[in-house]
């Protein structure tokens, strides 16, 4: 627990399971604060329920990770807490909160601006907020949102301010975050929440890759390993055999 005005209290549930299921008594309590602090339009009519989504060899013994009250909000906290406790209690309020709110709402746009003679067609194609829902208390950060947000306009004349000429080609896909590496081992149905951060420590400090900017690049030893352990032991380092073991 965290030392709070001298008492020891546990500010979220285990957290060791990737159980979607919310208490009855809980999601009551959310959206009593939903429509208190946010108004009735973020509350849906019926409590929302993420029972049937869940990971291959889901652990579910647990709730989903929550607050054990909704109403310690992060900014209450603040004090009491590191900047690291902080940021992840932030985290998981805001997501378990938000879960019960109303999605939010776009309106598929596509911009286009062309020049008085026509010979310059210029596009933008993406989504305009209608209603933030959600997004009033969690922000999607850009490396998981494929929603690109274009802002409200009139149909006005525009004035050039800056022609910026590049050329672009075709990327490939980008280095694993932990993030996205986490999201990939669930989807092989490899490992458990309780051994997802000891598989990003053995990567990092066994040398196999480097994290820069936020993403790892393999290092001469990860190659060299990797190309000596698909050459030799190809079977038991198949992503299916792995993912058996762990139905055994």
């Amino acid at each position: 627990g965290i030392d709070i005005e001298g008492d020891s209290i546990g500010l979220i549930t285990y957290m060791r399971t990737d159980g979607t299921n919310i208490s009855n008594d809980t999601i009551s309590d959310f959206r009593f604060y939903i429509e208190n602090i946010f108004g009735k339009e973020y509350l849906p009519n019926e409590p929302l329920n993420y029972a049937g989504k869940k990971a291959k060899n889901a652990q579910e013994a647990h709730e989903a990770i929550r607050p054990t009250d909704i109403n310690r909000s992060p900014e209450k906290l603040k004090k009491y807490l590191s900047t690291d406790q902080y940021k992840l209690y932030n985290l998981i309020w805001s997501r378990a909160l938000s879960s019960q709110m109303e999605p939010a709402k776009f309106d598929r746009k596509t911009i286009i601006i062309e020049s008085k003679d026509k010979n310059n067609i210029f596009k933008a194609s993406g989504s305009v907020i209608k209603f933030d829902g959600f997004l009033k208390l969690y922000k999607i950060d850009d490396e998981s949102n494929d929603i690109k947000i274009l802002p409200e306009v009139e149909k006005e004349a525009v004035t050039l301010k800056e022609f910026i000429d590049e050329q672009h080609f075709t990327q490939p896909p980008p280095r694993y975050s932990e993030a996205s590496l986490v999201k990939k081992l669930e989807e092989l149905g490899i490992g458990r929440p309780s051994t997802y951060a000891s598989i990003i420590s053995v990567i990092t400090n066994r040398g196999y890759a480097e994290i820069i900017n936020k993403r790892f690049f393999p290092t001469d030893r990860g190659k060299l390993i990797s190309a000596f352990l698909e050459k030799l032991f190809t079977k038991y380092v198949d992503y299916g055999f792995t993912a058996k073991l762990e139905d055994q």
